[in-house]
């Protein structure tokens, strides 16, 4: 079908009843002759049609041979289908449905992305410029990014432009952000109220310093003209640095500098050049202002100038390394300031083109021209960092009015050392709080079950049970356990889907966030895009919006621009909305007396407000967490002491010194000479019993404190009594241990970790099997071969100390086997 052409299910009742009515023959003559399925129908349509779309003219089909990453690469550098329409491209859209050109319409839309300038910030659609692409980043890159917002407005309650920089951050993976014209009074607002604490979502770790004119300061309010800020994220949050501002006191720029490590010191600098403008108000006029009290013989702009160039170079001269994010308001390359930064002394190159070296930039205002200083934002980095790639990012129009400059950097070159990035895993799917995900992973286990016939294995092995089991016995129980973890993996991956939480939930924010993707689909057709219209369709229907398809493009596009709107601000009103949802939800349990609901809700709503306000206190109250071990010290033999980075001598470190802690109890008396003859490994002797007993002679060397512990063994075999330790597990104690447990509990090398458990003693049936199943083990001694294998941790008694013998180690055993130590023991 050609996509110009209107979709029947977009037309008129009668082209549809006329259309469907086709359809529906053609698919059964379809059906009747090929007996597939639709979706086997649909990828042999996708192959035939791509067969035919790489063949040649003489039918020889081409081989591209490209690999994989080259593939992505070609897919990332393509125009984004998804990326939301531009006020201009609406315009040409409405305009070519008019004069009844889509063709046109079409060819015009398609070039406005990349040629048009001026208009509004929504105008300006235009591809990345430089081969760096923010889907991708390296382990071992710092990410820069650099961007002039406009104004942050921090005193909103809620700020769509805040939300949107929240957004940025994460999913971009940025490490390091430059800001300018933040145009913020910060003396005015609380001290708690800063660009880290509205950028910081959820447990985040981040740090910002900001600077502002701080000597004209009387009623003003909360806006001050200018100001910039960086802000360090994750890793690079938890160094030790220090922070600084410019010596005017204007908020020409602020820095943070990192200790240096191996000789390594990088300062990372925002920088908001000023540019004439009228009003006493204004940058330009503070530091006017600045220079008459002074009685200066200078300019704003030269006094800008030299006071950065005079810093950078004393950075320069102590070893640091710099990078400077900087809205520079001349050019970039031939500039004035660019070529002070360029000299011998500071040796500094903007990023964006000394990766695209010879090339002309493109206008980083929205009403920048390429024949004037267009290319006006960039990051200047210094000649001995590795740069890795750089590029400037299309206009956003929710973040300002320039373009962001992103760059990746080596983390050696900027830190000294190797940036170990520590990532916990943020959700499980597997929950057995939530009763839907908990229904569904049982069900699915069920199934399972059921289709591999465990109950009839395990009946069948319970009969040939023996012990000492033989090894046909051990070979088949490993074959179950085998498959057992195989399908309890299998239904944690299925029982649900995780959602990226850029948002914090709410029906009123997802039923217009749907909304607006329906009209971005409606709009990409009208365009005369490819789009797949069954899915459009299905969606429309789901959402009960079918009658959208059918509206003419004069109101697909004003009620995308209405809802588009209208979806900002209940982004930004998120967390009220969700709070909102989850009282209505706990009002309607208690109104219908659903109890447990209710206390499911009221759990809910606690925690989420507790998490969120210990966050905060401990943030200020523990600064410095015990971290993950990323590196270890070993002592040597001279005294000298040797710090390890790397994966493998880390390991190695790590394993001589597990060796020798676990190996001291060999150097006991009970396990040398005539005692350890006497007793044997495993203490199964009739030595043995005759201690439990109280009976036994030991030899005459026998250390004292030794005695002592034999004779307290024999106390607590006396008081004991008669009983026996029944080592059989029952239902009851299964149901009665996993369901008390907690669930966070971390274990099991295998991935089935307590969750599983808890979720199946839920269940009676599957309770029942699963305690059968750790009961045959346990009578057999046929043991599953995870059970044999643990994961050590090596956590921080002291924050900060990594000598090897200072560290706690930790085995984690699997889940299972830790449930019957525990019951047995």
């Amino acid at each position: 079908m050609d996509p110009r052409q209107p979709l029947p299910s977009f037309a008129r009742e009668a082209e549809v009843s006329h259309h469907s009515q086709r359809q529906r023959e053609y698919k059964s003559n379809r059906r009747s002759k090929t007996k597939k399925k639709k979706s086997a129908r649909r990828a042999q349509q996708f192959r035939a049609t791509t067969t035919r779309r790489n063949n040649g003219a003489g039918g020889r089909k081409l081989d591209n041979g490209l690999d994989t990453d080259s593939m992505r690469q070609l897919i990332a550098d393509r125009t984004r289908q998804r990326d939301d329409p531009s006020n201009r491209e609406l315009e040409e859209l409405l305009e070519g449905h008019r004069s009844g050109r889509p063709e046109q319409q079409t060819r015009r839309s398609e070039q406005s992305t990349t040629t048009s300038q001026g208009g509004t910030v929504s105008d300006n659609k235009v591809p990345v410029y430089g081969p760096l692409r923010v889907s991708r980043k390296g382990h071992e890159t710092i990410r820069v990014m650099s961007m002039n917002v406009n104004g942050l407005s921090l005193w909103l309650h809620n700020s769509t432009k805040i939300e949107r920089l929240k957004h940025v951050l994460r999913d971009y993976g940025i490490d390091v952000l430059g800001l300018q014209e933040t145009n913020t009074n910060f003396r005015g607002l609380k001290p708690s109220l800063n660009i880290a604490s509205s950028l910081r979502r959820g447990d985040d770790r981040i740090t910002s310093v900001h600077a502002h004119n701080t000597r004209e300061l009387n009623n003003i309010g909360n806006f001050q003209a200018g100001g910039t800020a960086v802000v360090l994220r994750e890793e690079l949050a938890g160094l030790p640095s220090n922070r600084g501002q410019d010596g005017t006191e204007l908020g020409m720029f602020c820095w943070f500098r990192t200790e240096p490590t191996n000789g390594v010191g990088t300062v990372f600098v925002s920088a908001y050049a000023p540019c004439r403008s009228e009003g006493v108000g204004t940058y330009y006029q503070h530091i006017m202002r600045y220079i008459q009290s002074n009685q200066l013989d200078t300019n704003p702009k030269d006094l800008f100038r030299r006071e950065l160039v005079a810093t950078i170079k004393e950075w320069r001269a102590h070893g640091d390394r710099v990078v400077l994010m900087m809205d520079a308001n001349e050019n970039v390359v031939d500039g004035e300031l660019s070529k002070r930064l360029a000299a011998n002394d500071i040796s500094m190159r903007e990023a964006v083109h000394r990766v695209m070296p010879g090339q002309k930039g493109p206008p980083t205002h929205f009403r920048g021209s390429t024949k004037g200083n267009g290319t006006i934002d960039g990051i200047w980095v210094s000649d001995d960092i590795e740069l890795i790639s750089a590029c400037y990012l299309p206009f956003d129009p929710d973040l300002g009015d320039h373009r962001p400059v992103v760059i990746d950097v080596q983390v050696r070159s900027i830190l000294g050392t190797s940036l170990c990035r520590i990532v916990p895993p943020k959700a499980r799917k597997l929950n057995s709080k939530v009763p839907r995900v908990r229904d569904r992973y049982l069900a699915l286990v069920r199934k399972g079950f059921k289709e591999r016939n465990i109950n009839q294995k395990l009946t069948e092995l319970e009969a040939q049970a023996t012990f000492p089991p033989t090894d046909q016995m051990i070979a088949q129980m490993e074959t179950l356990d085998n498959i057992v973890e195989d399908v309890m993996l299998h239904a944690e991956s299925k029982c649900r889907v995780i959602y990226p939480a850029h948002y914090e939930f709410s029906p009123a924010v997802q039923l217009w966030l749907d909304k607006c993707h329906l009209l971005k689909w409606l709009l990409r057709y009208h365009q005369g895009r490819k789009v797949n219209s069954g899915n459009l369709r299905r969606f429309a229907k789901r959402r009960g919006l079918e009658g959208w398809l059918r509206s003419p493009v004069q109101e697909v596009v004003d009620m995308y621009k209405r809802t588009k709107e209208q979806t900002r601000h209940l982004l930004a009103d998120a967390p009220y909305l969700r709070k909102h949802f989850l009282h209505e939800k706990l009002n309607d349990a208690i109104a219908n007396e659903r109890e447990a609901e209710a206390t499911r809700v009221k759990a809910i709503l606690k925690g989420e407000a507790q998490r969120k306000c210990w966050q905060g206190i401990k943030r200020v109250t523990k600064a410095r967490e015990v971290m993950s071990v990323t590196r270890v010290e070993v002592l040597q033999e001279d005294g000298t002491v040797v710090e390890h980075t790397e994966k493998e001598p880390i390991e190695e470190a790590l394993k001589n010194e597990l060796r020798t802690r676990f190996g001291r109890a060999t150097s006991a008396p009970i396990c040398q000479g005539a005692l350890f003859e006497l007793l044997g490994t495993y203490a199964d002797t009739d030595a043995a019993v005759e201690i439990l007993e109280g009976t036994f002679v030991p030899p005459p060397d026998t250390d004292h404190r030794t005695l002592l512990i034999f004779e307290e063994i024999a106390s607590i075999w006396a008081k004991r009594g008669e009983g026996e330790v029944s080592i059989a597990i029952s239902q009851d104690d299964y149901q009665y241990y996993w369901k008390r447990i907690k669930e966070r509990t971390s274990s099991s090398l295998s991935g089935i970790h307590f969750g599983h458990y808890k979720s199946i003693a839920h269940d009676d049936d599957l309770s029942k099997l699963m305690a059968r199943k750790l009961s045959l083990t346990t009578l057999t001694g046929a043991s599953p071969e995870r059970w044999a294998r643990g994961l050590s941790v090596m956590l921080e008694k002291i924050a900060g100390v990594a000598m090897v013998n200072k560290l706690r180690a930790i085995l984690l055993l699997e889940a299972d086997f830790n449930f019957c130590n525990k019951l047995i023991f």
